[in-house]
């Protein structure tokens, strides 16, 4: 392309770049097969490749998203939303070099890795898949495979971990020199060595985790200033202003870097041992930066250590665990289950609040094996306390171009790990005592066991809730799931199941819908307290069959899916139909004793008051429209936040049993929705009413339309709204997310 001309794609125009002003120069007319996808000129300049809907540069078998030219403008990659990745030689257009299913999802980039051409003109490139894939290839025989994470969602979670993404680079860099300088197993370089197995193999990756940390260039603000008051391990957390505990670091005057040493008492005078005030230092320099540095090692391994050649030329896997080779590994998200006092908050001298490294964003890397088993590496734990170490000397070079320290933190959570956590957190039936009658050993054995059914958008929310829980280490979670999702191939379900197999909780199938009352109680048997996150799925009659299952079971404790409004004042008859069988379960818990139960109502979930296809908030068109009057209340509350409740709930002490229990992220009036459209928008909605009348009407119209029903529901005003002051939340100080949060997230997701 000269510095004149541009090529936009849809009809293709041309347009001449020209003193700041854009001139359209036609219409490129060609064989394109539909709508043009790709566009990317070659480096020379003289040559356009143009990748299009139907699947075409000359022939491809789906869309085109991705075009990448080679230094020397004789190749061009095409990657394709069938997972294929295409090589094709300007001399010969009419034919291509086929690498089949080089990503998994659809192939959605495709890049040439500069430098990467051999004496033999060969050459390597990546392409990176809608399933957080990303695989370096080399074109010819030689290839090396790995699963990192997606390069958009790494730029998507650096920016909600307001992390600059310029940081990234320096960590991998410094992961790259790591790995090729200074980091060499005792057994051999790793280039040389044929086969690798994790188990050994894994200090080697602390280390190169460790390496960016011992090279900062940004020291962290603690570490410049005094710490004035006593967070020493037996000084509890405290309160914060939004609610939730943390251990508090006040920070005073700035100190020099002579007195930053961590065994002196001048950065901390108040520390009670020159150990504690050293493991607080190496705590908080180790804080942060979790994502660049787990990516970092992934990239490391794909591009040093994960493949090599067999005999024959082709590849072979040579990272290992035990006796299989891994498949696949790759970049997990998910929480860090971290007690209050580990929880790290910092009170700048200008009195301001820094948050520590966030344990609700935390990533580790999992590895799965040509078997199916996973294990996985965190090497992001010591800042929260509660990290194992290796001893780093023998996997270092002999004179390696950095000073570890002696203890490197890590955490391989495999098999013997898994065993070892099992054996310490389980409570065994043989523990009753002998004379105990079978119904009393097995409450023994179910005491800590909890079945959650459903791991959808709110069984997800309250399963992290649960997992983060100081409780969470006492007990074991089971997960209740179809088994068609334990068969998916959704690349987010995919990550979901493993990111809950990283809690330690057990997925087991079960089919809610089509089992019947007798199949599902023996499942329930097992289990303490069942806590049902399904959704009102399967149409009537399944809310009250699980109900019968759990009590049939004689589970201990239920929480049936009530996640929304008081049924209780609404009554039976409403315009939603679907409520009346909530009041039947409600009347069968009631009649009986044995099992404890606990209602949870939460309002509408907050989304659903701005869903579109509810017509009450559209934000685009910045239209409200009341239902049934500006007055009238609801009362919403967000998943995450009934997730949050629900965990505090189950371990509530003292123990809730036998009642309703009210939550709440905010209850407001229409008017004060549309207020707050229009003081956050900065601009003025359109306001309507939608009467009783007028959705009683609508509703005749159209008797079996959910989203009227619901409409006519919530208009008549009763049970839909409850006080803050009732609240659950309220009255334990938990900070919930408000209307004008959600709207405020709402506008800034979509600038």
């Amino acid at each position: 392309m000269t510095e004149e001309e541009v090529v936009v794609g849809g009809d293709l125009h041309l347009y001449i770049w020209s003193n700041a002003f854009l001139t359209d120069a036609g219409v490129l007319d060609g064989p394109y097969g539909g709508q043009i996808r790709a566009l990317a000129f070659s480096p020379n300049g003289l040559l356009l490749a143009v990748g299009d809907g139907s699947g075409k540069i000359v022939i491809v078998t789906a869309r085109i998203y991705s075009l990448a030219w080679t230094e020397e403008s004789t190749h061009i990659a095409s990657a394709s939303l069938d997972t294929h990745i295409y090589i094709w030689s300007i001399e010969k257009i009419n034919k291509n070099i086929p690498i089949k299913n080089a990503v998994t999802g659809g192939a959605w980039g495709v890049r040439w890795i500069p430098g990467s051409g051999d004496a033999n003109g060969k050459r390597k490139l990546i392409g990176v898949g809608s399933d957080a894939a990303t695989n370096a290839k080399r074109v010819g025989k030689e290839m090396i495979y790995s699963c990192v994470q997606d390069v958009e969602r790494w730029h998507t979670a650096l920016q909600n971990a307001k992390i600059q993404t310029g940081k990234i680079t320096n960590h991998l860099a410094v992961c790259f020199v790591t790995a090729k300088t200074c980091l060499l197993l005792n057994y051999g370089h790793p280039e040389k060595t044929d086969r690798i197995d994790l188990s050994s193999f894994y200090p080697v990756l602390a280390c190169i985790a460790e390496s960016p940390r011992l090279q900062v260039r940004v020291i962290h603000i603690a570490l410049k200033h005094n710490v004035i008051n006593a967070p020493n391990p037996t000084t509890p957390a405290e309160l914060l202003p939004y609610g939730t505990h943390a251990r508090v670091v006040r920070l005073g005057e700035a100190v020099d870097s002579a007195n930053r040493r961590p065994d002196q008492s001048h950065w901390w005078p108040k520390g009670i041992t020159p150990k504690v005030r050293g493991k607080l230092f190496r705590r908080i320099l180790r804080e942060g930066n979790v994502l660049p540095i787990v990516v970092g090692i992934c990239v490391s391994l794909m591009l040093r250590m994960y493949s090599s050649l067999n005999e024959e030329g082709g590849t072979r896997t040579r990272l290992r665990y035990r006796s299989a080779g891994i498949s696949d590994f790759g970049v997990v998200s998910g929480w860090a289950r971290v007690t209050a006092d580990d929880r790290l908050v910092y009170i700048l001298p200008d009195g301001s609040i820094l948050h520590g490294q966030d344990p609700e964003e935390h990533y580790w890397i999992y590895f799965t094996t040509q078997k199916g088993e996973t294990v996985y590496l965190d090497c992001n734990l010591f800042t929260f306390n509660m990290a194992l170490g290796i001893m780093p000397q023998p996997y270092l070079a002999p004179q390696p171009a950095q000073i570890f320290p002696p203890i490197v933190p890590v955490c391989f959570w495999d098999r013997t790990m898994r065993k070892g956590v099992k054996g310490m957190m389980a409570t065994h039936p043989t523990e009753a005592k002998s004379e105990g009658t079978q119904e009393e050993q097995r409450d023994v054995a179910a005491a800590e066991s909890i079945l959650v059914l459903g791991m959808g958008e709110l069984g997800m929310a309250v399963l992290r809730s649960i997992a983060r829980h100081p409780s969470f280490a006492t007990i074991s979670v089971s997960v209740m799931v179809r088994p068609s999702t334990l068969a998916t191939t959704s690349p987010a379900k995919i990550a979901e199941l493993r990111e809950l197999e990283f809690y330690g909780m057990n997925l087991i199938p079960g089919d809610i819908v089509n089992w019947s009352e007798t199949e599902l109680a023996s499942y329930f048997h097992s289990y303490h307290s069942i806590i049902s996150c399904t959704g009102l799925v399967g149409g009537r009659g399944v809310q009250v069959k699980l109900a019968r299952a759990a009590l049939s079971a004689n589970v201990k404790r239920y929480f049936p899916w009530q996640f929304g409004v008081d049924y209780d004042i609404i009554g039976y008859g409403s315009a939603q139909d679907l409520f009346d069988e909530q009041l039947d379960v409600r009347a069968l818990l009631r009649s009986q004793e044995k099992t404890e139960w606990v209602i949870i109502s939460t309002g509408m979930f907050t989304s659903f008051l701005f869903e579109r296809e509810f017509g009450v908030v559209d934000v685009e068109r910045g239209v409200i429209k009341a239902l049934g009057g500006w007055e009238n209340r609801v009362t919403v509350t967000s998943p995450e936040d009934i997730g949050k409740m629900t965990a505090e709930v189950v371990f509530y002490q003292p123990r809730l049993r036998n009642q309703v229990v009210h939550i709440a992220g905010d209850t407001v009036s229409y008017k004060e929705v549309a207020d707050i459209l229009d003081r956050i928008s900065g601009k003025e909605v359109t306001r309507h009413v939608w009467t009783v009348a007028e959705l009683n009407d609508a509703l005749r119209v159209d008797a079996t339309d959910t989203m009227k029903k619901y409409r006519v529901v919530f208009a008549q005003g009763k049970g839909v709204w409850w006080d803050m002051d009732k609240t659950l939340n309220h009255q334990r100080g938990i900070k919930m997310q408000s209307v004008a949060e959600f709207v405020e997230n709402l506008l800034n997701s979509r600038k």
